[in-house]
């Protein structure tokens, strides 16, 4: 009986969508982004330039050629004039939210078997 209780519980979701303001000459744009969505395409642009060879954690330091096609990917999904400075802080910024989402979503699941 405990247990149907606690499955029927509303647990809280986030939407994973986040944003940052993109400062183009003064002008502030947002861009609106998927945290899992950035985090694969930084993760396949890993893979393609060596940085990541299995599905280790352990990824090397992000290359030129890394953060010139990332930055590419990023215009491609609406992140306008964004350049290898703007995703080295993007790549940053997106690996943490990921780590910080992965934990809650551990501690959700953790919460749901103790029931």
């Amino acid at each position: 009986m405990a247990k149907t209780s606690q499955l029927s519980r509303a647990w809280k979701l986030s939407t994973g969508r986040e944003f940052f303001e993109i400062v183009i000459n003064g002008n502030a744009t947002r861009w609106e982004y998927d945290v899992v969505e950035i985090k694969l395409l930084a993760e396949d642009m890993e893979r393609a330039c060596g940085m990541r060879t299995d599905d280790s954690p352990k990824v090397s330091r992000p290359t030129g050629e890394f953060l010139s096609g990332f930055s590419q990917l990023l215009q491609q999904r609406g992140c306008t004039g964004c350049t290898s400075d703007a995703a080295y802080r993007v790549y940053n910024v997106v690996n943490t939210q990921f780590a910080v989402m992965t934990q809650e979503l551990a501690s959700q699941i953790t919460a749901i078997a103790k029931g």
